[in-house]
This record gives C-alpha cells, sequence and structure tokens, in this order.
C-alpha cells in the first residue's frame, strides 16, 4: 500500500488511517518512548490533528498506513508487534468496521468520526483491550 498519511488540499488536511488509528488515538494518553522520534511525532501529529482540527478529512483505508511505515516494529510491510502482529492488528479492524458498520474507504471529517466513536462506543474489542487503562473509552469497562 502507498497510501500516506497526511496530504493537503485546497480546504487543509486530508488524513488516510487504519480505523483503529481513528478510533484508538484520540483517546488514548500514550508516549511510545521505546519506538522511534519519527514514530511519536507523526503520531501525535495525527492526534492533535483529531483532536484540534475538527473539518479535517479522513479516510480509512485498510491496510498499513504511514503511522505504521514510521514504527521500528514495522518489518517487510507489515507489523511485527509483539503487542499485536499485523494478522491481529486486521483482526482488530475487522471488528472495529463491522461494529461502525462502514466499509474501507469511507471518508468523514474528523469531527464526524469523533461523533460516530462516541456513540458506537465502547467496542468489543476494548472489553479485551491491553491499552484499556490509558484510553478514556476503555477506562471506565474495567
Amino acid at each position: 500500500m502507498n497510501e500516506t498519511v497526511m496530504s493537503y488540499d485546497k480546504d487543509g488536511v486530508i488524513l488516510r488511517l487504519r480505523i483503529h488509528h481513528i478510533c484508538c488515538l484520540p483517546h488514548m494518553e500514550l508516549s511510545f518512548e521505546e519506538r522511534s522520534a519519527g514514530f511519536n511525532q507523526v503520531v501525535d501529529r495525527v492526534k492533535s490533528i483529531m483532536l484540534s482540527q475538527p473539518d479535517s478529512v479522513v479516510t480509512v483505508i485498510e491496510g498499513t498506513d504511514d503511522i505504521c511505515r514510521q514504527c521500528p516494529l514495522f518489518v517487510n510491510g507489515r507489523c511485527s508487534s509483539t503487542q499485536g502482529d499485523e494478522d491481529a492488528v486486521r483482526k482488530w479492524d475487522s471488528i472495529l468496521m463491522k461494529e461502525l458498520v462502514i466499509p474501507f474507504g469511507t471518508t468523514r471529517t474528523a469531527d464526524e468520526w469523533q461523533a460516530l466513536i462516541r456513540q458506537k462506543a465502547p467496542f468489543k474489542i476494548c472489553r479485551k483491550c491491553q491499552w484499556q487503562p490509558i484510553c478514556r473509552l476503555g477506562r471506565d469497562l474495567s
């Protein structure tokens, strides 16, 4: 996949992200100190856009995005994290897509995504998520 996480048009930022990045990043208090500075910069930038630029355009894509590609655990085009490799992440994304009742390629503004997420959350995977303690969506499920 050659999608980029950020591009620009005359109206501003356009993000192309995996669904778990759309659903999770804005609600998590996280820092990946063990990963690269480039990765953390991209994560922080995407989170900032999702929270502070409500009219930004966000399209959900299937497979890896530039957040993934900036990660040092991205090897041979796949996530190799022991916390959830590419196969696990694709399952998470599939579950979220079914719960949101949307197809890949769906485009909405950051604000519209957050409204949909608030309406549908918590998701089934939130109950088993290892990041639940640092997620505002999942914290109350413990």
